[in-house]
């Protein structure tokens, strides 16, 4: 089959990064017992980077790594390290290599090592992109000796470059797979799933103990993405269900005029009652969820005080102790006849039982969706 023009920019970087693999298993087997091995190798290898990175300066290499070099704008020694480790992830079933088998490669004098080992540091762009990951053991090890790798989700977005097909039967597969909402809890689930990634992205956002070794703006770029596309599939099948106006969650959205935010809230609280029996969760944890950044945490730390809209609508419920700020603390949880309303649709007539919570694990069961929910915090 015949290659895409698009995709020929792509495969030269690839054969590039064959070639780069090559001159390194050369070098490693025969440099030191021939040293005109090394000067041949090295010259060869930077020929090879100076021609892709002329192709990538003109515009010519297409995808994510054509945007990665218009963004970040490699040098010579960057761009070959971002090529071994992709050759390396894949061709090798140990998908790294240490710092110093890549300083190996680049560089024959200690000095030039050491200088090259700033490439690799937690502050320079390579690692601050999540371009690269170094795996640790959460000890403070040297950066020759640790394992270095590709980051993933740089990786995941080449391999849909060059399999541009494969995603779109994917993406076609999975449409045919997502039919209207054929009843309200299929909905719910689909929120449930939503707050798990908003969930997960408050962890890489504000509980990072290390924020240079294990927080990078491409992790929480790939998990904005992945919400933007959830919620786009919500809105798709809601917007197709007979009934969707008629969900309980919908007519709360809209008798209260809700946010997307605020509805969030509300489910996470609905599926902590399901799965362990009680809505008590942090407001503050429940705030840092809905927010991005610390800018957006200050904007919206007040969404459950007793002026935000579902505390002073009686959605929400706080539990204070003389200690807690009546504004920003307390445990939320949800009132028992709000919890029926919402699983079963009729007028609220009392705290939800113990066969409602029971059909609704059955039926998660069967959908292989059951654990507990909120276990994150």
């Amino acid at each position: 089959m015949s290659m895409v023009p698009d995709q020929n920019g792509l495969k030269r970087v690839l054969d590039v990064a064959d070639r780069l693999g090559r001159l390194r298993r050369t070098l490693v087997e025969r440099g030191e017992s021939d040293p005109n091995t090394l000067q041949t190798v090295r010259a060869e290898s930077r020929h090879e980077v100076c021609s892709i990175r002329a192709d990538l300066e003109r515009g010519d290499i297409p995808g994510t790594l054509g945007g990665l070099h218009r963004r970040h704008q490699f040098d010579a020694e960057q761009l070959t390290i971002v090529l071994l480790l992709l050759e390396r992830r894949i061709h090798e079933a140990r998908q790294t290599l240490t710092g110093r088998e890549i300083l190996a490669f680049l560089h024959e004098s200690s000095f030039d090592r050491l200088r090259g080992l700033r490439h690799l540091a937690a502050d320079q762009k390579l690692r601050k992109s999540g371009i690269l990951e170094v795996l640790t053991d959460g000890s403070d090890q040297d950066l020759l000796e640790c394992e270095i790798r590709l980051g993933e989700a740089v990786f995941r977005a080449i391999e849909k470059d060059v399999t541009p097909e494969v995603e779109a039967a994917e993406a076609s597969r999975k449409r045919r797979r997502r039919p209207p909402y054929r009843e309200h809890r299929e909905h719910l689930l689909d929120l449930a799933r939503l707050s798990r990634l908003y969930q997960r992205r408050a962890r890489r956002v504000f509980e990072s103990e290390e924020p240079e070794e294990t927080l990078s703006q491409a992790a929480v770029k790939h998990l904005e993405e992945a919400i933007g596309k959830l919620r786009a599939r919500i809105a798709s099948r809601l917007t197709r269900a007979a009934e969707g106006d008629r969900f309980p969650i919908e007519i709360l959205r809209r008798k209260h005029r809700l946010d997307e935010a605020e509805v969030l809230i509300l489910v996470t609280l609905l599926f902590q009652e399901i799965y362990a029996g009680a809505s008590y969760v942090e407001s503050i944890e429940l705030v840092k969820m809905v927010c991005g950044s610390d800018l957006e945490l200050m904007e919206r730390r007040f969404i459950l005080s007793e002026e935000g809209r579902l505390v002073r609508s009686g959605l929400v419920r706080i539990a204070v102790t003389d200690e807690t700020h009546p504004h920003v603390g307390g445990e939320a949880y949800l009132p028992p006849e709000l919890v029926r309303q919402i699983l079963s649709g009729p007028k609220p007539e009392g705290p939800i039982d113990a066969d409602a919570r029971i059909e609704w694990h059955e039926y998660l069961e069967g959908l292989g969706d059951s654990g507990e929910f909120f276990e994150s915090l």
